[in-house]
């Protein structure tokens, strides 16, 4: 994904967003113990409210603009390269625990 990122000058997040069901996401991430019930409910809420920050793999997967996303996957102040790498991670983790978000993947990266 980072490698993607610096060949294509785009953000990875951003593009292959359209690819990934955040609710799939949110409900694996809680089953792995990544946010808690609490988090769970309160991204929960705000996705049936439509905000934008509970709809955005950008915001849930890698938070770093101050203001601190309580359902982040990873969150801190200013972005550095660990937490990118941590965020990723785990979003690296959820794509290979699936055959159907590998295959998306797949495609993503053939196609981009």
């Amino acid at each position: 994904m980072i490698d993607w990122e610096y060949e294509a000058g785009e953000d990875f997040l951003d593009e292959f967003d359209s690819n990934v069901s955040i609710p799939n996401l949110m409900f694996w991430c809680l089953g792995k113990g990544y946010i808690t019930e609490s988090q769970f409910n309160v991204w929960e809420k705000d996705f049936s409210e439509c905000v934008i920050e509970a709809q955005c793999l950008n915001y849930i997967v890698h938070d770093y603009d101050g203001d601190v996303l309580l359902y982040a996957l990873f969150s801190e102040e200013e972005w550095t390269e660990e937490g990118r790498e941590r965020a990723y991670g785990i979003l690296a983790e959820f794509i290979a625990s699936s055959n159907t978000y590998k295959k998306r993947l797949l495609k993503f990266l053939a196609n981009n």
